[in-house]
């Protein structure tokens, strides 16, 4: 399973936006050992499910209802995802990255209900294949 550090990225994303994180926050809490959003996993890491056609998908650790996934596109456009309908809940992605997470989805719709179980109790959502 690959991670990403969260604080490359955290002033843009939804993150700061949801939890009102910036990134001296989480450079302070990992240099520090603090966990003070996500009590059980250090807060710089978040779990890579996959990657395909330069899309990354990623699940964050114990995150907030509804049930969603982020898909990044480059370094400019991220999206939260729905679980239950493949809906944007923020954010946006190119009309063609888009489709392309909708393909992936509907191929692995029961992982991914797994994958967020998982990362709600703590635990590693493991990987999903790569869309073909």
């Amino acid at each position: 399973m690959e991670l990403i550090d969260q604080g490359s990225f955290c002033r843009s994303s939804p993150c700061h936006h949801v939890y009102g994180w910036d990134r001296s926050d989480v450079l302070d809490q990992a240099s520090s050992g603090q966990r003070r959003h996500r009590p059980s996993l250090p807060l710089t890491l978040m779990p890579k499910l996959s990657a395909f056609y330069g899309i990354a998908i990623y699940l964050y650790w114990d995150d907030h209802n509804p049930p969603h996934y982020h898909a990044r596109y480059g370094n400019e456009h991220e999206a939260w995802v729905t679980i239950a309908g493949s809906k944007v809940l923020h954010g946006s992605l190119p009309r063609r990255a888009l489709r392309l997470v909708r393909s992936w989805h509907r191929l692995h719709q029961a992982e991914l209900e797994a994958a967020w179980d998982k990362a709600k109790a703590s635990q590693a959502p493991g990987t999903i294949d790569p869309l073909p």
